[in-house]
């Protein structure tokens, strides 16, 4: 005699009411597992592969230097690295124009204000000293 399965344990279970939405589900299952599969098949030959490659730097320290794709990366890191000096470079330079720029524009403004207050004070001298004269000849009859 069998033994009962529980209800719901059998074959496919079905997680969503719309046929769509649960096929849709069930293909991403399948996906996640044939890639786990595959992931499980390839992983001892990555480690294989990674395992000669140490062994071969442990040898020769620059052999990576010897392989095809070097000169490639090599190049198109010097390249990235020249454009990144070279926005580096303008966008400091900006920043330095702008910086002696408004250097010179605070002057100015602060070579006027002092114009202004050297003039303010000689007009108040003037204006103290005709008073003092208006006084001096208002209390001295």
């Amino acid at each position: 005699m069998k033994k009962p399965i529980p209800p719901g344990r059998r074959g496919r279970f079905k997680q969503y009411d719309d046929q769509n939405v649960q096929a849709a589900y069930e293909r991403g299952r399948e996906v996640k597992a044939q890639y786990l599969t595959m992931l499980g098949d390839l992983r001892p030959a990555l480690e294989e592969l990674a395992s000669r490659n140490i062994a071969k730097l442990k040898d020769n320290p620059k052999w990576y230097r010897q392989v095809p794709e070097y000169q490639g990366v090599k190049s198109g890191l010097n390249t990235r690295l020249q454009d990144v000096l070279t926005l580096a470079k303008k966008q400091f330079d900006e920043g330095n124009a702008l910086h002696a720029k408004s250097h010179i524009i605070n002057v100015e403004i602060c070579d006027e204000q002092y114009k202004v207050c050297c003039l303010d004070i000689i007009m108040l001298h003037n204006c103290f000293s005709r008073l003092e004269l208006f006084f001096f000849f208002d209390f001295g009859r």
